[in-house]
């Protein structure tokens, strides 16, 4: 249910709700990042995140969103042509292991993510590496306006 919800992911998270709740609210779009919501009603929002921008046409997403309650979580969506058994983030050097869920998909341990994403607020690049069954593969992220935008989430959503 999570993939459905992911801009990939916030447009099919629109798809699957009700009529009237379909609407998509981009609150920051920016070169490398980007805020958005799907909103239940006028005021409230089923699904906020901060998207990584870049990385879509090789069906890699990058987001920050809350789940479950107050804890925001780093996930990495990996479409076809991606099956990795393992991966990492790399923020200006300092390494953080990413778990795989259920659905394939990667995130950050719930123990962490504040750690994780404080470094991305502070750092400057972010390189996803993912390992597994194929060769190894990585990706860049710029993280010159993330900060921003979790802002925007954060005052548009409530997240902190």
């Amino acid at each position: 249910m999570r993939t459905c919800l992911a801009l990939a992911f916030l447009a099919g998270a629109a798809g699957a709700m009700p009529a009237a709740a379909q609407e998509v609210y981009t609150f920051l779009k920016q070169e490398n990042w980007s805020a958005a919501g799907v909103t239940t009603d006028a005021e409230h929002f089923y699904f906020c995140a901060v998207k990584g921008d870049g990385h879509g046409g090789e069906n890699v997403w990058l987001q920050v969103w809350r789940p479950d309650g107050p804890t925001e979580v780093v996930t990495v969506m990996l479409g076809q042509g991606h099956t990795p058994t393992s991966a990492a983030f790399d923020i200006d050097g300092i390494r953080f292991p990413l778990e795989q869920r259920d659905n394939g998909e990667f995130q950050t341990p719930e123990a962490g993510s504040d750690v994780v994403i404080d470094a991305m607020q502070r750092g400057h690049r972010l390189v996803l590496q993912l390992q597994g069954t194929s060769a190894a593969e990585s990706f860049d992220y710029d993280l010159g306006g993330f900060a921003e935008a979790r802002a925007a989430v954060a005052k548009s959503c409530g997240a902190s």
